[in-house]
């Protein structure tokens, strides 16, 4: 069983477009080659001439996908934020999929915004998973305005302003979290 003090808590900040997603996933592919396991959910941009007309969410343990949102002159649902229209049942399956987790080494939320902060709707059951600590670390993506409502939701949360950072040496930072997680699975599996 993991104990939740010993859990690491990160965000990564950055204004859309920045390439958190894309951040994201190359640390996912680092983490798998290093025999990290891993759960979650990754939100990736689907562009049409460069401009970003739909949003799919990939569920990291099956690789399963689900188209979570397009922009609204696209298409119209009830649960609408933005420019976007959200696909209330893509939030269910995702949740389904994030309440299935018990625990992990490494835990992704890509990404959380006013939806799970301020509407209590989104990806609340990956919020959940954060609060607990069933994990070693878990690394969250977010928008600036979202900071203060993050940090007063989770407390232990260690904030990554990505303009802030070289992206090489926050990626070797994080990626150094690795071998923290491997002694640990050696400590929790004996």
């Amino acid at each position: 069983m993991i104990n939740p003090i010993h859990s690491q808590q990160l965000a990564l900040i950055g204004e859309r477009g920045c390439g958190k997603t894309s951040f994201i996933l190359d640390l996912v592919e680092a983490f798998q080659k290093s025999g990290v396991a891993m759960a979650g959910i990754v939100s990736i941009g689907i562009f049409e001439q460069g401009e970003k007309v739909a949003i799919e969410v990939v569920d990291l343990m099956s690789g399963e996908s689900r188209l979570l949102a397009r922009i609204q002159k696209e298409v119209e649902t009830d649960l609408r934020f933005g420019d976007w229209s959200f696909f209330p049942e893509t939030f269910e399956w995702a949740n389904q999929q994030l309440g299935s987790i018990s625990q992990t080494d490494l835990l992704i939320l890509d990404e959380i915004g006013p939806l799970e902060l301020d509407q209590g709707s989104g990806f609340q059951d990956g919020l959940s998973l954060f609060e607990k600590g069933n994990f070693h670390l878990g690394i969250l993506t977010a928008r600036p305005k979202c900071v203060v409502a993050l940090q007063n939701r989770l407390t232990n949360l260690k904030l990554f302003l990505m303009a802030s950072w070289d992206k090489n040496e926050l990626f070797n930072y994080i990626l150094s979290f690795g071998d923290r997680i491997k002694w640990h699975l050696n400590d929790d599996r004996i």
